[in-house]
């Protein structure tokens, strides 16, 4: 993103409100093992937490969207504050139905858990929008400053307690660690501003980018195994460890911990926050699906890792 952009994003996220976490009345349940070598984390409900719960749970209101709009520099061609309201219901329908198609002809091509990349679906509306003269925008960056504001106030976030603690005390004393996320290009420039203060970046500073695997770049999302058994191959090729070496670290039983443990990874849920806890006890798959460890802080971690 441009200069101007990236520092209206900062400034965004310096005016964040805290967010605590909610008690989800779970017990811990973690013994030591001495086996893991590598921690492999979720995102969203386990390092940040998200006021949704899920990056794809985000609340749209028309207030976000011009709000979002004004800070990329794209212009309403309104006449009248009716007319303006019309436009935005208009973009964010535009929003939701462009999602719903692409997800309809990627599960078309046998894509069991279809992602996009919000960036290009903003430039498929907009670009129509421009076309129907409802907007006017300068270009690309303007887009995916568009983006990140939209997003970070449909879904506002915040560190879960103790994430910046718990990664640097892995990364000190020699745990490998990784990333397995249903993310978009914005996620580790959230991530990175709230590790360092500072933004940008493709990749969470800290950790080794090829074991960063995040689903708006591999076009499927979690509980898609292959995005497991990607990161799980990097960590062998670059570090011999072995997935039953692997602990990873997720707040969804079905999204986290079901395919994890389908790839050989031991697994810990993370309960620390009622908004994003996902038991999903109805669900048949998760019937004799049971994490090695429960839980309730990140802390609790060094009682697991050695």
């Amino acid at each position: 993103m441009g200069n101007d952009c990236l520092q209206s994003t900062i400034q965004l996220l310096r005016e964040l409100d805290v967010l605590e976490p909610i008690a989800t009345g779970l017990a811990p349940r973690l013994y030591r093992d001495e086996s893991i070598k590598a921690v492999i984390f979720d995102i969203y409900g386990t390092l940040l937490i998200s006021e949704s719960g899920d990056i794809d749970e985000i609340s749209m209101t028309a207030g976000s969207l011009k709000q979002a709009l004004r800070a990329s520099h794209i212009q309403l061609l309104a006449r009248d504050e009716h007319e303006e309201r019309q436009i935005l219901h208009h973009l964010l329908r535009s929003f939701t139905l462009s999602i719903k198609q692409q997800h309809k002809v990627k599960s078309e091509q046998q894509s069991p858990f279809p992602e996009v990349d919000v960036v290009e679906i903003w430039e498929q509306v907009l670009h129509c929008a421009m076309k129907q003269h409802l907007i006017k925008s300068d270009g690309h960056e303007h887009i995916k400053c568009l983006t990140f504001v939209f997003e970070v106030l449909s879904n506002r976030v915040y560190p879960m307690p103790g994430m910046e603690k718990i990664l640097s005390q892995m990364n000190g004393n020699g745990t490998v660690t990784g990333i397995v996320s249903n993310a978009q290009f914005y996620t580790p420039m959230i991530m990175n501003y709230f590790l360092t203060h500072r933004n940008g970046a493709d990749f969470i500073k800290g950790i080794e980018p090829d074991l960063q695997i995040f689903s708006y770049k591999e076009k499927s999302a979690k509980p898609d195994i292959r995005l497991f058994q990607r990161l799980l191959a990097e960590i062998a090729k670059r570090h011999t460890i072995k997935p039953e070496e692997c602990l990873f670290v997720g707040n969804d039983m079905y999204k986290d911990i079901f395919p994890a443990q389908q790839a050989g990874m031991k697994t810990a849920l993370f309960a620390g926050d009622k908004r994003s806890l996902r038991l999903r006890s109805d669900m048949p798959e998760l019937k004799d699906v049971k994490p090695d460890h429960i839980i309730t802080s990140l802390e609790q971690l060094t009682e697991v890792v050695p």
